[in-house]
């Protein structure tokens, strides 16, 4: 078979010669730290011809330890591995990896590289030493290298070929501080690729990427020299760099391994056409006098106002007036009681910087709100921005720490809650309210939180000193109803030391405090204000000043363009050219039609073939567990009850490499003979395009979907596309059905490709887009090998790594050597065929070679998973995909009522416990026997179909007048199905022993 289809079992295969140079084992040069500090006075330095003392690294070298392996099968993705896209298109990388960030970090006392102040990695910061913060780095940029007023740059004869000779020299980016006069140089790995139009003046028509074969160091900067062997090759380089309209650019690709923040620790995120929801803090309070009267004023400020465009306040004259002031800003802020009484607004700041500035003022001799939050109104937009809520009772700032969150919440019995972002959470939450009887009770820690119980004490004394000084655990805290739970204890003060006590069964009575280091490392003291089903909770969470923050140790990928355009007229730079003047030829690429495909053969490398995806589909995690890379958050619409989704995902090429190998025999007739040293027949490259343009199935205001052009997505052909949208709830509804669904237009759309053609002129390709949750680009296990070498078996262990169960029907599994399989048996089934794999479930079998074989470790075995499915679990897959801090449940009022009749002379107090709600009490002796209520929904049963029948479910307790207590039994709760719950003596428990 005469044709180049590259098999490597160990990772998905790549099968192209340049794609492979950036990926795979590309030479990129590996520089820096320099020993002594860089002088930014530009000199001159000599050229070096000869390599001097390199080293010469793959940059795809990971930062773990821990060996991943993929799992090799007889249907091989034939793209870029998803973990490897920043080396293709580093812009497209860095939003993708954006859309759901790894979790975890460690402190500065364990890292091992110099450590980024922000998360988005450039080279207009200064690095530091993670032990010597003193000691900063910084990443160097590259221009061509000019000496005697002539750049340093030629197209030369090499022998029987030519070369392409560039020296650049390193110079720190002209914004950095003056302190990089005395910081090192950061060791990082470079590459470089010359890009050109694959046709003179279009600018649709694909692209070509050169990359340079050898790169050598040299005093101050690099050689760079692209090795080309025949004469087209180098009349079309001649062309591209003397002529504008092949839109040349010389690209400059570094490669550092750094640490950086985690996003909870982190610097806000640069100001963004879609900001995020404000983040409120208590800054203090201070008295003040005005009409004769003493006011205390109440210091707010949003931390992540620079997250915010100053665009928002600009004066808006053509927008209502705010009372008599007709250039009032375009957005203005509310701030409002929790509850939704208005307290005051500011309706002329003129920069996101006011938003450090806001207040609102009481009579000292009144109360504050318990807690307070703003809104952000975007006029012009009309987009309303809703911030978290804020406690008054103690400042966002002290001595010891920063506060993160604080506020008084509800944690529902069954939901998790995350104290770092003050929300009830579906996932990634730092405590459990767990409910395993109606009775028998848990608050229990998640993920690396940890939890201490701290009993009923002063909750305003505590400090972030004393809550960094206590004895964490993983021991629940038990809740567990008891005649004591429904009773709210009282201590006397208590000074510290705090010291850990038990306080009975029931440790979350009214008044209790606890205390949580979150999963993020900050530390929470939590008071339980009601008990029930739902606890009524107040918390403040803190960052503490004295503690380290947390870092990942990452790779990142950052280009740059020395000079652009890159051209260079041969009137006014002949001496780069030595004398070559080209032929003035015409390179066009040849359309190959093969079936229904089509392929686009190099007009001067006619060896190579460039070929379109075949589709583009959602992609799951590269790293485990391999959840969709998708993330949907949730955010209401002020206090109208409304939510807005924003999903956020990733799509990926996918090709079918039967296709391909099919389409080499076919192509192979229209190779040149003799073929190049080192090419053995057809070469496929992935085609990078220009602008590719991407439509998607979305619904209107109607309802029904339409084609709709997203043209501010980057769309790249080899790496797919990184797309977000913000849609109403119903249009989310919709959306989000359809990932589960094969006959349907929603959320499906196609990526059009405008590329050339002799004939025509313009050729138009069209690429699908399917999004389906069952179809995607991505692994489903995670292998575990365990070699025997004596036996000549393996042991093999596959987990089902994803959200959803996998039903196996068939598996074959094949031991490989040199290309060809190995005679061998499959025994020891752990289960039978066919078996549904729930998530975290294993499968294990061994194979066992039936000839003598010397085994690898990574054994050298193929999989056949053509008999596995995913069954997609609508609700699994929410779980995996929701950004917790972002929950929004939905609400529906209820009216309780009862008549003082009810109680006759037994009964004290009755009260009504609402399961997904709050509760209320009704004393024999009150005045007030109508309680309005929310009963809430959580927001996953809205988009899983959980039908809403609109049930209210609740349980009565009664508290008699003799201090005896009636109530429903265990595990059953009363229904009601209208919006009038009516407490009458027959609804209510036995008053009987």
């Amino acid at each position: 078979m005469n044709h180049r289809l590259s098999t490597e079992i160990s990772n998905p295969v790549v099968l192209n010669e340049q794609t492979t140079h950036l990926i795979q084992a590309a030479p990129v040069l590996e520089v820096g730290p320099a020993q002594r500090p860089i002088d930014i006075v530009k000199r001159p330095i000599d050229i070096v011809k000869r390599p001097i003392d390199i080293v010469v690294k793959n940059p795809n070298i990971p930062i773990a330890t821990k060996p991943i392996y993929r799992l090799p099968t007889t249907d091989p993705v034939l793209t870029i591995p998803p973990d490897k896209a920043r080396w293709i298109n580093p812009k497209l990388a860095d939003s993708i990896s954006k859309i759901r960030e790894p979790e975890g970090g460690i402190p500065r006392a364990q890292v091992t590289l110099p450590i980024s102040p922000r998360i988005d990695v450039s080279d207009v910061l200064l690095f530091e030493d993670p032990q010597n913060a003193a000691k900063k780095f910084f990443l160097p940029r590259y221009r061509l290298l000019e000496r005697n007023q002539q750049l340093q740059m030629s197209l030369e004869p090499d022998g029987q070929a030519w070369k392409l000779v560039i020296h650049l020299e390193k110079y720190p980016a002209p914004e950095l501080p003056i302190e990089v006069r005395s910081a090192i140089e950061l060791t990082h790995t470079v590459s470089v690729i010359l890009q050109h139009r694959l046709v003179s003046g279009d600018a649709n028509g694909g692209q070509k990427e050169w990359v340079f074969q050898a790169i050598v160091p040299e005093p101050g900067g690099v050689c760079a020299t692209l090795t080309i062997a025949s004469r087209d090759e180098r009349d079309l380089l001649y062309q591209v760099l003397t002529e504008a309209a092949y839109g040349a650019s010389l690209t400059v690709r570094r490669s550092v391994n750094v640490a950086i923040p985690l996003s909870a620790s982190s610097p806000p995120p640069a100001p963004s056409d879609n900001p995020p929801a404000p983040q409120l803090q208590l800054k203090g309070t201070e008295t003040y006098e005005a009409g004769g009267k003493q006011w205390t004023r109440y210091l707010l400020s949003v931390s992540n106002r620079s997250a915010f465009p100053n665009d928002l306040f600009a004066p808006a004259p053509d927008l209502p007036p705010c009372g008599q002031n007709r250039n009032s800003a375009r957005t203005w802020v509310d701030i409002y009681a929790q509850g939704g009484a208005y307290l005051y607004g500011f309706c002329a700041l003129s920069s996101a910087n006011d938003l450090n500035g806001l207040w609102f003022a009481v009579a000292k001799d009144q109360s504050p709100p318990a807690s307070v939050y703003i809104t952000l109104n975007d006029r012009q937009l009309k987009r309303l921005y809703t911030s978290n809520p804020v406690s008054t009772a103690a400042p966002t700032t002290g001595n010891d720490g920063t506060i993160v969150s604080s506020g008084s919440g509800v944690i529902r019995g069954t939901w998790l809650f995350n104290f770092d972002t003050g929300t009830e959470v579906a996932n990634d939450g730092d405590v459990w309210w767990q409910q395993q009887t109606d009775t028998v009770r848990y608050l229990v820690p998640r993920g690396n939180a940890q939890l201490v119980n701290l009993g009923v004490r002063d909750f305003n004394a505590i400090s972030v000193s004393q809550l960094q000084k206590l004895p964490y655990s993983t021991v629940p805290i038990d809740g567990s109803i008891s005649n004591e739970a429904l009773l709210a204890i009282r201590a006397p003060h208590e000074t510290p030391p705090i010291v850990p006590r038990p306080i009975g069964p029931n440790q979350l009575v009214n008044g209790n405090v606890f205390a949580v280091r979150t999963n993020s490392g900050n530390y929470a003291k939590v008071q339980v204000l009601k008990y029930g089903y739902n606890l009524q909770i107040q918390w403040v969470t803190y960052r503490p000043g004295s503690s380290e923050p947390l870092y990942r140790q990452v790779t990142r990928v950052s280009d740059m363009q020395p000079r652009s355009p890159f051209v260079f007229p041969a009137n006014l730079y002949s001496y780069i050219f030595h004398g070559i003047t080209g032929t003035g030829q015409t390179f066009k690429p040849i359309l190959r039609q093969v079936g229904i495909h089509s392929y686009y053969q190099d007009p001067v490398q006619k060896y190579v073939f460039y070929y379109l995806p075949d589709s583009f589909k959602l992609v799951r995690r590269p790293e485990s567990p391999h959840y969709p890379m998708i993330a949907v958050r949730f955010t209401p619409v002020g206090t109208t009850g409304e939510i807005r989704a924003t999903i956020d995902y990733w799509a990926f090429p996918y090709v079918n490499a039967a296709r391909l190998e099919t389409a080499a025999k076919t192509l192979s007739q229209y190779l040149p003979q003799p073929l190049p040293v080192g090419v053995s027949g057809v070469v496929f490259q992935p085609l990078v395009a220009s602008k590719p343009r991407l439509f998607l199935g979305l619904p209107n205001a109607d309802g029904i979907p339409t084609n709709q052009e997203r043209p501010d997505v980057l769309v790249e052909l080899r790496t797919g596309f990184r797309d977000s949208r913000t849609l109403s709830e119903e249009a989310f509804q919709t959306v989000y059905d359809a990932l589960f669904s094969e006959s349907t237009q929603l959320f499906q759309g196609q990526v059009v490709v405008d590329l050339p053609d002799e004939q025509t002129g313009a050729r138009t390709e069209v690429i699908n887009f399917h999004a389906h949750i069952n179809d995607m680009v991505g692994e489903w296990f995670d292998p575990i090998y365990e070699v025997d070498s004596t036996s000549g078996s393996v042991r093999v262990t596959l987990k089902n790594a994803i959200e959803s169960p996998l039903r196996i029907e068939q598996l074959d599994v094949k031991l490989m050597r040199d290309g060809a399989p190995v005679p061998s048996t499959i025994s020891g089934w752990s289960a039978a065929l066919p078996v549904t794999l729930e998530p975290g479930q294993t499968l294990t079998f061994s194979v066992v070679a039936s000839v003598p074989i010397a085994l690898t470790s990574p054994p050298n075995l193929v999989f056949d998973l053509s008999r596995v499915r995913v069954l997609a679990d609508p609700g699994r897959v929410f779980d995996s995909i929701i950004q917790g801090q972002t929950t929004a449940p939905a609400k529906r009022p209820i009216t309780i009522k009862t008549t003082k009749a009810v109680f006759g002379d037994r009964i004290g107090t009755i009260s009504v416990d609402l399961k997904h709600g709050g509760a209320v009490d009704f004393d024999r002796d009150g005045t007030q026997f109508t309680s309005e209520q929310i009963v809430q929904r959580p927001i996953r049963d809205r988009f899983v179909n959980t039908p809403d029948e609109g049930v209210t479910e609740y349980r009565i307790t009664l508290i008699l007048t003799n201090g005896d207590r009636r109530e429903d039994p265990p595990n059953v709760w009363r229904t009601e199905t209208s919006e009038m719950l009516w407490i009458t003596t027959d609804k209510l428990p036995s008053l009987n022993p």
